[in-house]
């Protein structure tokens, strides 16, 4: 049954992820206009490339290493401490070598700063210790309220090209928010961390 429901969570949601940008994708278009259009999506995929090497894998690692000891909550607390804080190091290692690239840009100097704001959020991404304790509700239901919070401010406040560090802003911030509103739902899950036994090392090989 639990598999019956994380199965239909999981799939609402992915329908989810069709349907909205089928619905914002053509406004996005006729406002923003395709140089704005062009900028946005250049400057992404340079972001995810820092996104990219600062989780290092972790989110499918995080998942499975969480779902081998689900069962333990003492074990798996000091698993997902040890991951957490190994992803927080490596996104700051990114994000720092994000700013000396950074430096270098002389165009689109905000759009770059508002994308930059992903780096941030991954770095409090923790969908992947709910994932593993087969909790899909928590991450499903995050995704579907931030996603339909971000598509209400897309049609209110963007209404012109000139409105692309709004649109940034909306994509970036509601990401992160999203993340950090995880968070508290880890207080009844796991224990607090254990500073003088976190070994961060051994986990950064797989």
């Amino acid at each position: 049954m639990k598999v019956l429901k994380n199965y239909l969570l999981n799939s609402s949601y992915q329908l989810l992820i069709v349907i909205i940008p089928i619905i914002t994708i053509p406004y996005i278009s006729r406002v923003l206009g395709t140089t704005a259009i062009g900028i946005n999506t250049f400057i992404n995929a340079i972001i995810q490339y820092f996104v990219l090497a600062g989780s290092i894998g972790i989110t499918t690692y995080g998942n499975r290493e969480i779902a081998y000891h689900q069962s333990n909550k003492e074990k798996r607390s000091q698993i997902f401490w040890e991951i957490s804080f190994l992803r927080f190091c490596t996104i700051a290692l990114s994000f720092t070598v994000f700013c000396i690239f950074l430096a270098f840009q002389k165009q689109n100097f905000e759009i770059y700063l508002l994308q930059s704001i992903a780096i941030i959020a991954a770095a409090f991404d923790i969908s992947w210790y709910f994932m593993g304790v087969e909790n899909f509700k928590r991450t499903v239901g995050r995704n579907f309220i931030v996603s339909i919070i971000s598509v209400i401010f897309i049609f209110t406040f963007i209404k012109s090209p000139k409105d692309l560090p709004i649109y940034v802003l909306i994509i970036t911030g509601t990401s992160l928010i999203g993340n950090l509103s995880l968070w508290p739902y880890l207080r009844k899950e796991i224990f607090a961390p254990k500073w003088k036994t976190l070994a961060l090392g051994h986990h950064l090989k797989p």
